[in-house]
């Protein structure tokens, strides 16, 4: 038997959302909704499909690690220099590699719980101690105590704002303070996967504020409201001082040929990203408004997703929609996490929900 890592015994591997086809083959189902992943309801833009296809015959070839043609322009839309960017396989491959980076035994990661779990995976993986700080009773960062709990040993702290699951955000200022309060030698990474969703008025994008600060990264994908999760593309935002010791975790060729040209071409055409917007607004807002009529409490979100309170008993309402192929995300509270899907996705959702509370009783 070959030897392991001890330590990876106490790893939980990342649980992904149940797939429909998972889903599909237990239930012997001819349909499935899936809310439970916060993916994009809607296909990427035309073209982007199109430029995909096109591209597909060159997959012979390893991929452009140079990002001549995405840099640029990703550079020009966020209005930072090309050098302030480094690619990845999705945000999870980026954040690894900065926490690989940054940590090791003998070190601490600071971020909030609940929160994104690749910040608790990555941590494990690098070897380093996790110090997770429970969210205030809004389920939003808590960042007084975020603060508090930076050590002598913190060498990274992230930020996920908005928050997944809780879809709750922070305002912008408070993000300030924590960065005036945490000392340099902590890199803070605001994760701002979801940035595009956001209506609050004391949100902005910390994107601006890179070359001001010596110990800040900006995280950002287009997983979601570009509707390219399943290539997995995403980059981080920082000074090239900061980069250039992140980057030597990564393993080459991480982003595709594909997931490039797709990202170039979704860049042409972010004109049309306030109607994506518009629509999810309406979505979110339906999904709360049902939520709250039938007596179950919502968190605040900002994002393509609500943080929800169905009943006493989550898991048999989990159990129970995914038996009327309805997927949702169960965070291990007595809290659940909802995408918002198309009308008629929510429709059913709600459809199924009544039924299966109908069956375990009032929440």
């Amino acid at each position: 038997m070959p030897a392991f890592r001890q330590d990876l015994e106490s790893v939980a591997p990342y649980v992904p959302g149940r797939s429909e086809a998972e889903i599909l083959a237990e239930y012997g189902l001819d349909h499935v909704t899936k809310l439970a992943s916060n993916e994009s309801p809607v296909q990427p833009f035309p073209e982007v499909v199109q430029a995909i296809a096109a591209a597909a015959s060159n997959v012979n070839r390893y991929p452009d690690t140079t990002y001549q043609r995405l840099g640029p322009m990703l550079a020009d839309h966020l209005g930072v220099p090309v050098d302030h960017l480094w690619f990845g396989g999705g945000g999870a491959n980026i954040l690894l590699c900065v926490t690989l980076s940054t940590t090791g035994p003998g070190s601490s990661v600071v971020y909030a719980h609940p929160s994104f779990l690749v910040y608790r995976l990555s941590t494990a993986v690098a070897g380093a101690e996790s110090v997770e700080v429970p969210l205030d009773g809004e389920h939003r960062h808590d960042i007084d105590a975020m603060i508090a709990a930076v050590r002598d040993d913190t060498r990274l702290l992230y930020v996920c704002n908005p928050n997944n699951p809780t879809g709750t955000h922070v305002p912008s200022s408070e993000v300030l303070r924590l960065l005036d309060a945490v000392p340099e030698s902590v890199l803070v990474v605001v994760d701002e996967a979801y940035h595009h969703y956001v209506e609050a008025d004391d949100y902005w994008s910390m994107v601006s504020l890179v070359d001001e600060r010596p110990n800040l990264a900006v995280l950002q994908t287009f997983s979601k409201i570009y509707g390219l999760a399943g290539l997995r593309i995403g980059y981080l935002i920082s000074r090239p001082d900061l980069l250039d010791p992140l980057r030597k975790t990564q393993l080459p060729f991480t982003a595709t040929n594909l997931a490039q040209v797709a990202a170039v071409a979704a860049l042409r055409h972010t004109d049309r990203l306030a109607e994506r917007i518009e629509t999810n607004a309406d979505g979110r807002a339906e999904l709360v408004q049902g939520l709250k009529a039938r007596g179950m409490a919502t968190a605040d979100s900002q994002t393509n997703f609500v943080f929800a309170r169905l009943h006493d008993d989550p898991l048999a309402v989990t159990e129970g929609l995914l038996s009327r192929g309805v997927i949702i995300r169960p965070t291990g509270t007595a809290w659940q996490r909802i995408t918002v899907g198309t009308p008629s996705e929510i429709a059913e959702f709600f459809d199924a929900l009544d039924a299966v509370v109908s069956g375990v009783g009032s929440p």
